[in-house]
């Protein structure tokens, strides 16, 4: 009998595989929908593990290190978040923003042109080599959650772990107050990560959950849980 999205096993006389077992194909169920992962042949002097969603810088002295999903989206809300597991002596760790999938990692690390990143040396958020907001400093094992609306073109985010901190690291910004967000360009915007600075060494690590694992803090009102493909 053939079967669709077979990544996870069957174990006979449980209930899925009673519910597959029909003698032809059968859908798998929703919630082993495929999650977004970082677009190996976007990666430049990374290296990619656990799935595509673990990122290590392998340069010195480059702002051009990065990838992005492949995924362009233009439309919806949806939540996801990104653990610092290591960040090295020098230099910066553009976690988790969003930009154009034409955009340039040197342009989003240096400045966030074409998009929104979150530098992990003062926790500042980029856009346009302004700083409208900051999350203060970063420090390894921190975990940040991103809100993303693209159908108001806006985002968030904020420090969920070690302790749950302010959207933007302002007080009362929120998703579901849209002014309080920060304008996202036009077109298809898709999750970045970057490395950079011309102190950077290898080694810094970078670990994305787009919905394959629980999440720490649950997703805004109306906002999707994950980004899938």
């Amino acid at each position: 009998m053939p079967l669709l999205n077979t990544a996870d096993r069957v174990y006979l006389g449980n209930a899925v595989a009673g519910a597959v077992y029909a003698g032809s194909t059968q859908v798998w169920p929703a919630n082993a929908a495929s999650y977004a992962a970082f677009d190996p042949v976007t990666a430049l002097n990374v290296e990619l593990k656990s799935g595509n969603r673990t990122l290590i810088n392998t340069a010195s002295g480059s702002t051009d290190q990065g990838a992005h999903t492949l995924i362009g989206k233009t439309a919806g809300k949806f939540y996801y978040e990104v653990t610092l597991v290591n960040w090295a002596t020098g230099g910066s760790v553009g976690i988790g923003g969003v930009g154009t999938i034409t955009s340039s990692f040197y342009d989003m690390q240096n400045g966030a042109i074409g998009g929104v990143m979150l530098q992990s040396a003062g926790g500042q958020i980029w856009v346009n080599f302004t700083v409208p907001f900051s999350l203060g400093s970063r420090a390894n094992g921190d975990v940040i959650g991103f809100a993303v609306n693209l159908d108001d073109r806006m985002f968030w985010c904020r420090v969920v772990s070690p302790s749950i901190g302010d959207w933007n690291g302002s007080k009362g910004a929120r998703p579901a107050d849209i002014p309080s967000g920060i304008p996202l360009p036009a077109g298809g915007l898709a999750p970045f990560c970057t490395f950079g600075g011309v102190s950077t060494v290898p080694g810094n690590r970078v670990m994305t959950n787009f919905g394959s694992r629980s999440f720490i803090v649950g997703p805004p009102v109306d906002y999707t849980a994950g980004l899938t493909l």
